[in-house]
């Protein structure tokens, strides 16, 4: 169907899905439908448009479609008649968008977004709707959320180091420049689009970043002001800091894996696998935290170099039966480590074939799993969810799309 308003003259044809109308003629339209439920016909969803909605009759048809729907196939399809240009282009774009958050693809973010900004200033500033508008200040959040942020956690580290510090080491001492990046963009969103509750794209957006904002606090020690002066209480944190980086690391494989790109996958398994049992030895006081970075207690590792990692952890693990014994679980780590190894990004030339690199990840993942336990798999799974938005939401942002319109019910049978 063609996407416009009603001429109040054409019969309403079969199969219309939707049909939209200008405030005050519903008693035309009401007559237009008892026609066609007199020829047989279905009972199409009638919206009114306000004055105010008219120009962008094409992003209210989007967002009354996407409300029911994730695939984006019908805009290809859709006639949007005399709102073609630009309602086509914008809507393109924003399921660029929309999918590209869901998949934690920054560069696919940041490209949709500077297209769409750039789109939208082509339009005189005098002709721009309401909804155009936001998704203006949208496009430029979103642009900065991905480059300072999102673009980080789908390839980097939360910390962020300007010169070379023996500290560095001891990143779980510090709280990750993250943290502040995104709770400093929510605030700018909020002042330009409104509270995060004014609007379901918002929402998504600002519990997204809760959910991040608190799993990366998990990452420091100091997110506790009491625990320097507790021991014990140290302990359980610096335990956690590391199952947390653990399962950050391993969001991060698994991200690289999907995509192929398996040398990095496997180099972040391999260091999702070292955390994961540094954290298992440091739950059991197995670690000498008195360097930067940590080494193992000579007191309880019986062999002359005390530097830490993943085949002396997985030894010293088993050596004290931290574990469950399970030659399984030794075996798939020392292949894990042969193959990081080999690799070009690590000591040598090699990268690993897609099939064979799926097989290691299927060896380690339920040993991770069990290792780290319920806590590590709710960590791994919040920092593999991108943000859930909709392209409804999207397109209604801070909610002056849908003050433009009315889903109102004429006809009752």
């Amino acid at each position: 169907m063609r996407i416009e308003l009603w001429d109040l003259v054409t019969p309403i044809p079969d199969g219309t899905k939707y049909l939209y109308f200008r405030s005050g003629e519903e008693p035309q339209v009401t007559n237009a439908i008892e026609i066609a439920i007199s020829n047989g016909f279905r009972i199409p969803l009638t919206i009114r448009v306000k004055p105010n909605g008219e120009k962008q009759l094409g992003l209210i048809h989007a967002h009354i479609v996407g409300t029911s729907t994730n695939d984006f196939s019908w805009i290809k399809g859709t006639d949007f008649g005399s709102y073609e240009h630009p309602t086509r282009s914008i809507l393109t774009l924003s399921a660029e968008i929309v999918l590209g958050l869901r998949e934690y693809s920054s560069d696919r973010v940041a490209t949709a977004a500077l297209e769409l900004g750039a789109l939208i200033n082509q339009i005189d500033q005098s002709q721009r709707t309401s909804a155009q508008n936001a998704l203006l200040k949208a496009s430029k959040f979103i642009a900065k959320l991905t480059d300072e942020c999102l673009a980080v956690l789908e390839h980097g580290s939360p910390f962020m180091h300007v010169k070379l510090a023996h500290d560095n080491k001891s990143w779980w001492e510090q709280i990750p420049q993250l943290v502040g990046v995104l709770s400093s963009i929510g605030v700018e969103i909020s002042h330009e689009l409104g509270v995060a509750s004014s609007s379901k794209g918002l929402t998504a957006i600002d519990s997204w970043s809760s959910v991040i904002q608190t799993r990366l606090g998990r990452l420091s020690t100091k997110k506790n002001s009491s625990a320097a002066s507790n021991p014990g209480l140290i302990k359980i944190l610096r335990t956690e800091s590391f199952r947390e980086a653990s399962a950050y690391c391993v969001a991060l494989a698994e991200r690289y894996r999907l995509r192929k790109n398996n040398a990095l996958a496997v180099l972040l398994l391999h260091r999702s696998a070292d955390l994961c049992f540094i954290s298992l030895c440091a739950q059991h006081n197995l670690i000498d935290w008195a360097i930067h970075g940590g080494r193992y207690d000579s007191g309880k590792y019986q062999k002359n170099d005390p530097s830490i990692t993943l085949v002396k952890s997985v030894e010293f693990v088993d050596n004290r039966s931290l574990l469950t014994p399970n030659s399984n679980r030794t075996a798939a780590f020392e292949e894990l480590n042969i193959w990081r190894n080999q690799l070009i990004q690590a000591h040598y030339l090699s990268d690993i074939e897609d099939n064979t690199a799926c097989d290691l990840f299927k060896k380690i993942r339920p040993h991770l799993e069990e290792i780290g336990g319920a806590e590590w798999k709710a960590a791994r799974d919040s920092y593999l969810r991108g943000i859930r938005l909709s392209l409804s939401d999207f397109l209604d942002i801070d909610t002056s799309l849908t003050r433009t319109y009315d889903i109102v019910e004429l006809f009752t049978i």
